[in-house]
């Protein structure tokens, strides 16, 4: 076999396996938008959260849902993500509360450009308000970190 035909074969087999890597992950892309889940308070430090990179490119509030549209780095594994709120709520009017997007990238090793739509359920917020405030209805100011600026969730 010569050298030219032996580097045409291998550059065909990195190519054959590159492209089945990449197919392999894309159900877990198609998954994010599943996984996504409730609004959760964090108990601990913002430095204990996953914290892998992370952009948010828009917010939007609906009902009781948050969605965010995000971008982030890899393509071979699953990635997780949450939305925490860090403390208790900012009196203010309205009450303000800071969220953080925590991001566990699980060690993904690929560093594609992805981009997909996340959706948390904000009724933990709502049923946190009605506990401190004794008010059936409100309005909460969403401060999310990275987000340029605030949403308001009226429930």
């Amino acid at each position: 076999m010569t050298r030219s035909r032996r580097r045409c074969l291998t550059a065909v087999f990195i190519v054959a396996v590159l492209q089945h890597a990449c197919d392999a992950s894309s159900p877990a892309d198609l998954r994010l938008e599943e996984l996504s889940s409730a609004v959760t308070f964090g108990s601990g430090a913002p430095a204990s959260w996953a914290r892998d990179p992370v952009e948010i490119l828009r917010g939007a509030v609906a009902g009781d849902t948050l969605t965010l549209e995000v971008r982030y780095g890899g393509g071979c594994a699953e990635h997780r993500f949450q939305v925490v709120g860090q403390g208790s709520f900012q009196e203010s009017w309205p009450v303000g509360l800071a969220l953080i997007l925590a991001h566990d990238a699980g060690d993904d090793p690929c560093d594609g450009l992805l981009q997909t739509t996340l959706r948390f359920d904000l009724t933990p917020v709502a049923e946190r308000y009605r506990a401190s405030y004794g008010a059936s209805s409100g309005i909460v100011r969403l401060h999310l970190e990275g987000l340029a600026h605030a949403l308001d969730y009226r429930f």
